[in-house]
């Protein structure tokens, strides 16, 4: 049974960590700042009790790429 697009995006399975946290602001490649706590926190460690998810903060996947098997020559006209 396919599963519908919101119980995908705002399912109660969400990793709570500091990096998605609507309140975090990232510094660098492995730290963020808390602006709820005043504080620079890594981005993996779980969060805090303060923790208010933002779905804009999570990676992309990307689905891959299909080869299709068409080449060059298929378009040409002749």
């Amino acid at each position: 049974m396919p599963r519908r697009v919101e119980d995908m995006i705002y399912s109660e399975n969400i990793e709570k960590r500091c990096g998605l946290c609507r309140y975090a602001r990232p510094e660098d490649e492995d730290s963020c700042f808390c602006e709820r706590i005043n504080k620079s926190l890594p981005q993996s460690e779980q969060a805090c009790k303060k923790f208010s998810y933002d779905i804009l903060k999570k990676p992309v996947r990307r689905r891959p790429r299909r080869s299709s098997g068409l080449k060059a020559e298929d378009f040409r006209l002749e």
